[in-house]
């Protein structure tokens, strides 16, 4: 990853493309920064999640919120929710 704190790899062997989240090995004390940094939170994830709605989304034009278990899925229903008015005003926007 070199200098890269992290990145979203949305690359996998077996070719399913389920994104996770990387992170430098090198940075100390990673593990429990991913947990419980709230820099960490409040700067890579919002960020991460929209990496991977995007990817979704928009490149693979994936947007059926009720097809099974499918990870695309299951995002889909996970931006919802966010999108959604009552989470909006849970955070006073």
């Amino acid at each position: 990853m070199g200098q890269r704190i992290w990145r979203v790899n949305l690359e996998t062997p077996t070719g399913d493309h389920r994104p996770w989240l990387e992170v430098n090995k090198s940075i100390p004390d990673w593990p429990q920064r991913l947990k419980h940094d709230r820099m960490f939170f409040a700067l890579v994830y919002p960020e991460a999640i929209r990496q991977i709605l995007h990817y979704v989304l928009i490149k693979l034009e994936f947007h059926d919120p009720h097809c099974g278990t499918r990870w695309e899925s299951q995002w889909v229903r996970w931006g919802v929710v966010l999108a959604s008015p009552e989470a909006t005003a849970a955070h006073g926007e």
